[in-house]
């Protein structure tokens, strides 16, 4: 025992003296070579735990290559044109625990090649050029624990390949040519912990698949041909952590597909044509916090697709060109919600509670949709959204109650929507000049419409520009205030600023004073805001000063007529274009017409019936009938 102590430290002391040219080697036992090698460097340092090989010309590895290596626990040999090697090439190194010859041009492999390695625990082959795959390879690998196949040319595997890999917690068979996999092919893995199955032509699925991976955390099967899976096929993976299967060609999901996975974390369905996904569709998943569910055919979804995801944070609904609907309760059980996205989809509507149970929501993602109007109240109780993307939709106008109620937002997006620059956009651009800092894209939000707009910044629209004032300017009544007092010449503001809604019915009494005098300071004026209904039965509003003859009306609409009956003025107001506008005023004319033919038409009665009195008085005279009796 001291000796063989003595003998370490004694080459520990004298490494250097016996490291190759071509390589670097540390006094741990580490050593890295590369370069223009055609064969293992020797000779090394006694004391060499890990050998790497990388990037060298070594075509063979012989029987001979790794004498002298007594301690090597670790063996890599990568990237480089390696085609063979020998059957013994390993027998001198029975104690390695890892074997990795990556990226090489390995084609097959000696049924005894891997035969003296009963310690190994990883053994990586991926990245070659294999297309068979031999049971007698792990005839003796009972404590393999890592098996890497990946990127090979291997079409079909024997159902008994890994029987013997029973302590095996990794396997790595993607990117190769697999169409099927039998029934009982990992039956005996029951310790297995990761199975990566993605890139291979997989077209479907036994129902006894995965009945004994009941430790699988890990099972990735994307970018395959799948068409359709059995029911049930995921209830033994009562420990899955992560599924994928985006990329193939589900059309369906059987009801209760995702049943019996209460730890699963992450779940990806992206990139398949699915038309219908069922109710009840997963059961209770406690731990889940991350959904994709996009580039699909779905045109809506169940009600209560969402409802078993309490802890989800991220969201991915989007890029499913046909989905037109969101119910509305869709949202209701997700108060983690942190991220979601429903860009590139074909909504054209969203509920006003859509996402009142988004609670904890930050980033909200509805960019490159057909959306054309937003509710009010719709981000209202939201307290920590600060990203909205709405670039890319149909919107000619928002209300800005909608951005206002958003008291976290920090980034807005508003660009490429066909924003109409007329009176109903003032709200909008007021709240975009006040919030310029926080709208990412604020130098492309420009007008659509009208033409003589196009291109201008939507945020430089106000109501001079957008002639939306409209004076009307009147003899005043002058009435008495209650108390009968006249108020102070400097308590009368100049003008009178009228918000109304089209249609709207605005009665005002005004009560004025002695003084006509026209004003001093500049008339002030208030955006209109045309969001707001007036409610029923308003009582007029009394302004116990003079308006100085002046009613200043910044609208939409214009104002067709007006009267005044006893201190109350009448606005009657029309939409400026539109079906309704035009039957006003054909309306309008009809009624002028009529009454200027009725009045003719009295006239010309009323001289028919005096022309016909004076005949019959001129006959009934008594003068006039004598001479006719003369006659």
């Amino acid at each position: 025992m001291w000796c063989l102590i003595f003998l370490l430290l004694e080459l520990q002391l004298h490494h250097g003296d016996s490291c190759p040219s071509s390589c670097v080697c540390n006094t741990e036992g580490a050593v890295n070579c590369k370069g223009m090698i055609t064969d293992v460097p020797s000779p090394m340092p006694l004391n060499t735990y890990l050998l790497q090989l990388q990037d060298t010309q070594i075509q063979k590895l012989s029987e001979t290559s790794l004498l002298g290596l007594p301690f090597m626990l670790r063996f890599s040999l990568s990237h480089s044109p390696l085609r063979v090697v020998h059957p013994k090439a390993f027998d001198s190194v029975s104690q390695l625990r890892s074997v990795k010859l990556t990226g090489n041009e390995l084609s097959n492999l000696s049924n005894r090649l891997f035969s003296n390695l009963t310690s190994l625990q990883q053994l990586f082959l991926d990245k070659n050029r294999l297309n068979s795959v031999e049971s007698d390879w792990f005839e003796v690998l009972l404590d393999l624990t890592q098996l890497d196949l990946s990127k090979n040319l291997i079409a079909q595997l024997d159902e008994d390949v890994f029987r013997k890999l029973t302590k095996l917690r990794l396997l790595n068979l993607a990117t190769n040519l697999l169409r099927k996999l039998p029934e009982t092919l990992f039956s005996s893995l029951t310790a297995l912990q990761y199975l990566y199955l993605y890139e291979n032509h997989l077209e479907f699925l036994h129902a006894g698949t995965f009945h004994s991976l009941v430790n699988l955390l890990e099972l990735k099967l994307f970018n395959n041909r799948i068409s359709c899976i059995p029911p049930q096929l995921f209830w033994p993976l009562s420990s899955l952590k992560i599924l994928s299967l985006s990329s193939n060609k589900l059309n369906i999901l059987p009801r209760e597909t995702f049943y019996f996975m209460p730890k699963i974390v992450k779940l990806s369905l992206f990139k398949n044509p699915l038309y219908f996904l069922p109710d009840h569709l997963s059961g209770h998943m406690p731990e889940l916090e991350e959904f994709y569910l996009y580039s699909t055919n779905l045109n809506s979804v169940p009600d209560d697709l969402f409802a078993n995801m309490t802890e989800l944070t991220k969201l991915s609904l989007n890029f499913n060109p046909k989905l037109r609907h969101l119910p509305k309760t869709i949202f209701c059980c997700l108060p983690k919600l942190q991220r979601l996205s429903l860009q590139s989809n074909d909504l054209e509507f969203l509920h006003p509670e859509l996402f009142s149970s988004l609670i904890s929501l930050s980033t909200l993602i509805l960019h490159s949709n057909r959306l054309h109007h937003l509710s009010t109240d719709i981000f209202q109780g939201l307290p920590n959204l600060s990203t909205i993307e709405l670039h890319d939709n149909h919107f000619e106008s928002l209300p800005s109650k909608a951005l206002s109620n958003v008291v976290a937002l920090r980034h807005i997006s508003l660009k490429d929507n066909p924003w109409n620059c007329n009176c109903s956009i003032l709200d909008v651009a007021y709240w975009i000049r006040q919030n310029w800092n926080v709208i990412s894209d604020f130098e492309h939000v420009v007008c659509h419409m009208p033409s003589y707009l196009v291109n201008r910044s939507l945020g430089s629209m106000t109501t001079e520009l957008l002639q939306c004032r409209i004076t009307v300017t009147e003899s005043l009544m002058r009435t008495p205030t209650p108390e009968g007092t006249i108020l102070p010449s400097k308590q009368r503001p100049s003008t009178l600023a009228v918000s109304y809604r089209a249609t709207a019915i605005v009665p005002v009494t005004y009560l004025t004073t002695r003084s006509a005098a026209p004003p001093t300071s500049p008339t002030p004026t208030i955006p209109l805001t045309t969001t707001k209904n007036f409610p029923p039965q308003r009582s007029p509003i009394r302004v116990p000063y003079s308006f100085n003859k002046t009613v200043v009306l910044e609208t939409k609409p214009d104002i067709v007529h007006n009267n005044r009956i006893s201190g109350w003025v009448y606005l009657w107001t029309a939409p400026p274009s539109g079906t309704s506008g035009t039957f006003l005023i054909a309306f309008h004319v009809f009624l002028m017409t009529t009454g200027i033919a009725l009045i003719a038409a009295s006239f010309y009665t009323l001289y028919r019936l005096k022309g016909a009195t004076g005949h019959l008085t001129t006959c009934s005279r008594p003068e006039s009938i004598s001479k006719k009796r003369n006659k």
